[in-house]
């Protein structure tokens, strides 16, 4: 039977934002030792997974807080990541400067001839 029982395991997650080392090190185990129980149960995936999803959550959560502060670069990084369909992102600011400089160029030409 392993030293390590899945629940144990499960319960040093908590918190840990599926950060492994931190899992071992609630464990006073070798990361390689959470590592190799992990690739031998579902459950401790699954379990893995919903720590890493959960903190995830609680990033979004203080990124809307920002947001709402109205921090500038919070705003910029979340339309980036969120916005794409709605025109924002750095794709779309890309094609943007490319159409601002085509035009800077066609205005250049046009007063030259003038």
């Amino acid at each position: 039977m392993p030293r390590y029982t899945d629940d144990a395991i499960i319960l040093a997650m908590k918190g840990s934002a599926g950060i492994v080392r931190e899992i071992a090190k609630k464990l006073g185990c070798q990361r390689q030792t959470v590592v190799e129980r992990l690739k031998n149960s579902k459950k401790l995936k699954k379990a893995l997974k919903n720590e890493t999803e959960s903190s995830v959550d609680i990033s979004e959560i203080a990124l809307l807080m920002l947001v709402r502060d109205l921090n500038f670069n919070a705003i910029k990084y979340h339309l980036d990541a969120k916005g794409k369909s709605r025109g924002y992102g750095i794709q779309n600011i890309k094609q943007e400067i490319k159409q601002d400089i085509k035009q800077e160029s066609i205005k250049k030409i046009e007063i030259e001839i003038v």
